[in-house]
């Protein structure tokens, strides 16, 4: 845990909005999130995300070469509310 994290909330302080009405802290998220912040928020190593996008296990998009991810759609798959589509295989 940081210095400026809150045992509380459980919410690293980089990932907490300073004075915000809000008490989510997937508010202070940008709606789309590079390898480096899904790594942090999951609390990963970027090489563990690069493995969850290879294995097709995240929600993810790609905009050229760059990998993206949309914060609601990680969210939701993070509360296992949403499901990731799986090639499906021919028996």
């Amino acid at each position: 845990m940081n210095l400026g994290d809150s045992p509380e909330s459980g919410v690293p302080a980089d990932l907490r909005m300073v004075g915000s009405a809000s008490c989510d802290p997937s508010d202070a998220l940008p709606a789309v999130l590079t390898v480096e912040e899904i790594a942090r928020l999951l609390k990963v190593n970027r090489k563990t995300v690069y493995d969850a996008v290879r294995a097709r296990t995240i929600p993810f998009a790609r905009v050229g070469r760059l990998l993206r991810f949309n914060r609601d759609a990680v969210l939701q798959w993070l509360r296992g509310q949403g499901r990731v589509s799986q090639p499906r295989r021919n028996p």
